[in-house]
């Protein structure tokens, strides 16, 4: 199922690379310049999900400057919002503003479900400092705040409800599984 999993994150753009020996802040995982590297020997199949996930939700122009844990790039990429001077409801500014760690995990887990992986193997109830148990909880139920970061990135609907009056389905199904390149000219008008 790993393999299937590194097919599923190139198929969608995610830059990976097979490295014996990867470990960053998760053994067997290591983000560096936008690109997953990882050992299949050590990772897990959530750790493999989660970290891919935060490259899935930065937009692509900042995706090669995420690197080991992210504070760097993460900074930079807020830095351009007043440099740049990135309309504040913008599709960019957006999907910035969504970039954490609740999206991430609510990311993975549409992810996991989405290649028919078992929710206990996408969220460990052992996880997130021992709240695992309720993030999957709170994901099943469609109440986990991070699918509203997602929402709001343009990510995934949220809500049946919602999902009905555009003519689509509710997360966990995805609108996409990535940020593209190009959000900044967009119009939030």
């Amino acid at each position: 199922m790993k393999d299937t999993v590194i097919r599923f994150f190139e198929s969608i753009g995610i830059s990976t690379q097979a490295q014996p020996g990867a470990n960053g802040f998760i053994p067997g995982v290591l983000i560096q310049n936008g690109t997953l590297l990882y050992d299949l020997e050590v990772a897990s199949l959530a750790d493999l999900l989660h970290e891919a996930a935060h490259l899935a939700i930065t937009p692509m122009e900042y995706r090669h400057l995420m690197s080991k844990g992210l504070m760097s790039g993460l900074r930079a990429m807020f830095d351009s919002l007043e440099r740049d001077n990135i309309e504040p409801d913008s599709p960019l500014s957006k999907a910035i503003m969504q970039c954490s760690e609740t999206e991430a995990t609510a990311w993975a887990y549409a992810a996991g479900i989405h290649l028919g992986i078992k929710p206990c193997d996408i969220i460990d109830a052992k996880s997130y400092d021992g709240t695992g148990h309720d993030i999957l909880k709170a994901l099943q139920m469609n109440a986990y705040v991070g699918i509203n970061g997602l929402h709001h990135a343009g990510m995934c609907v949220n809500g049946k409800g919602m999902a009905a009056l555009r003519g689509t389905e509710p997360y966990p199904h995805m609108q996409r599984w990535v940020q593209p390149a190009g959000l900044s000219k967009l119009s939030p008008y």
